[in-house]
């Protein structure tokens, strides 16, 4: 059965994306989390690595991960979440970037 997997890490936003999706101006640096669905029950930095490259960003750094629990979805923390862990399922994967400050 299929886990999601978060991971987060650093990056720059190239312009070029494989995925439809509302990215960052190029060029931009971010803060980000991607959600991954998974076979494999292990974190897997290159299957991160590939997928966060495939949403355009590149000079990733800071990059860790570990499987998303389900119960953390219903803490006051987390409840955000929800949706895209939901879009992980679905689709594969969802990467959320935040402004660095």
């Amino acid at each position: 059965m299929d886990k999601i997997y978060l991971y987060g890490f650093n990056g720059t936003y190239s312009g070029e994306s494989a995925y439809d999706w509302n990215p960052p101006d190029k060029g931009a640096n971010h803060n980000c989390l991607i959600f991954l669905r998974q076979s494999k029950e292990m974190i897997d930095f290159d299957a991160a690595t590939n997928e966060i490259r495939r949403f355009g960003f590149e000079g990733i750094s800071g990059l860790r991960g570990n499987i998303l629990k389900l119960d953390a979805l219903n803490s006051d923390s987390y409840r955000g979440f929800s949706g895209f862990y939901e879009s992980a399922l679905q689709d594969g994967s969802c990467l959320v970037f935040y402004p660095n400050t």
